[in-house]
């Protein structure tokens, strides 16, 4: 048996907005103001349901968990989300995280019969670990946004060069975000009981080039030089701003695994 280090894929995490078939959590969170909005459906009135216009991302916490809730909010006259509840077993943090994000979403309000009304709403929130993969792709069936865990780790690592990208981007030029020529080695690490997953965050230089690796999560510091031993033996494709090479922030997981082989 060998150790080694293999690249894997990205951890993802989807949200899309429910069916308003019943019973729902927006029934059990809300029941008289769903009651009164199925009652207009019923009687054949004209019902717009709010339109989601504005959907900051949860930031996903550090470390990964599989798992789904429901997320209800009331949607008053004017787009705006209040008393939102989170149904379903997740970490805090998790709780904390889509709370604070769902408290800044904003929609177009929803109407009856021409009238701007207030709306229960109900989203459900699907996140799964990349070493399951059949998770992931049960998510990614579904209809609706999918989110992934490094955004908000590449966004906490370097905010300002992405603040200047965003910037730039706003101002209409296009950006062409870094690619893998070539992927990582495999590379043997240096303790065979270690198992696990780690994420990385770095910049691709404009010369295709990374630098200032930073490694979350729980690894000795030999396990650190040889993941950023990994990374600096692939290569990369610069990111492009507006058609000329730029600096940009990107990331990948590895994972530590143990293989087997035959000496034949």
């Amino acid at each position: 048996m060998h150790p080694s280090l293999q690249f894997c894929s990205f951890l993802t995490v989807f949200l899309g907005i429910a069916s308003c078939s019943a019973p729902t959590p927006k029934r059990q969170a809300f029941p008289l103001l769903d009651r009164t909005v199925q009652a207009h459906v019923k009687a054949g009135d004209q019902v717009l349901y709010p339109q989601l216009v504005y959907s900051p991302k949860p930031e996903y916490p550090v470390l990964p968990a599989s798992g789904s809730v429901w997320a209800v909010m009331r949607v008053d006259r004017s787009g705006q989300v209040s008393e939102i509840k989170v149904i379903g077993t997740a970490p805090k943090t998790y709780v904390a995280s889509i709370e604070r994000a769902l408290s800044q979403w904003k929609f177009k309000p929803g109407s009856i019969a021409g009238c701007p009304t207030e709306f229960p709403m109900q989203v459900k929130i699907s996140f799964a670990e990349s070493a399951n993969p059949e998770a992931v792709n049960a998510a990614k069936s579904q209809q609706g946004l999918i989110f992934d865990f490094r955004h908000w780790l590449i966004r906490s690592s370097f905010p300002e060069l992405i603040d200047e990208i965003e910037m730039k981007e706003r101002r209409g030029e296009k950006l062409v975000r870094p690619k893998l020529a070539k992927a990582p080695s495999n590379i043997k690490h240096p303790d065979p009981t270690k198992t696990g997953i780690v994420f990385t965050t770095f910049i691709i230089n404009a010369k295709g080039r990374p630098e200032n690796i930073h490694i979350f999560g729980d690894v000795p510091a030999e396990f650190r030089e040889t993941i950023s031993n990994a990374i600096l033996s692939g290569e990369y494709k610069p990111a492009t701003l507006n058609g000329k090479p730029h600096a940009c922030p990107t990331g990948m997981p590895f994972k530590f695994i143990t293989h087997g082989y035959s000496d034949e």
